[in-house]
């Protein structure tokens, strides 16, 4: 897995790609700590993205668990695979 930072229009951006997880990691709950600790990491991030494929039905149940939110961009490789973009915003409070 690799995070790319960035600052786009003021916003600290964090991109992810791609994630991997072993099928037998599965259902486990790795996906999730590795997420949340992500968040942890990159506390200051105002936005997440990546882009996963429409038709992994998995990833994108998972994604949408964590958070993000379909962008409605998309990209059509194939008849059998399309891209897809997720973003999250992040709240955070001035204090």
């Amino acid at each position: 897995m690799r995070v790319r930072r960035s600052r786009n229009d003021g916003e600290n951006v964090c991109r992810i790609s791609p994630i991997f997880l072993m099928p037998a990691c599965c259902d486990m709950g790795m996906g999730t700590t590795v997420m949340e600790m992500l968040f942890d990491m990159y506390a200051d991030a105002d936005k997440w993205s990546l882009a996963t494929i429409a038709q992994d039905k998995r990833n994108c149940h998972f994604y949408e668990k964590m958070g993000f939110v379909y962008t409605w961009e998309s990209t059509v490789i194939n008849e059998r695979m399309t891209i897809i973009g997720y973003e999250k915003r992040c709240r955070r409070w001035n204090t």
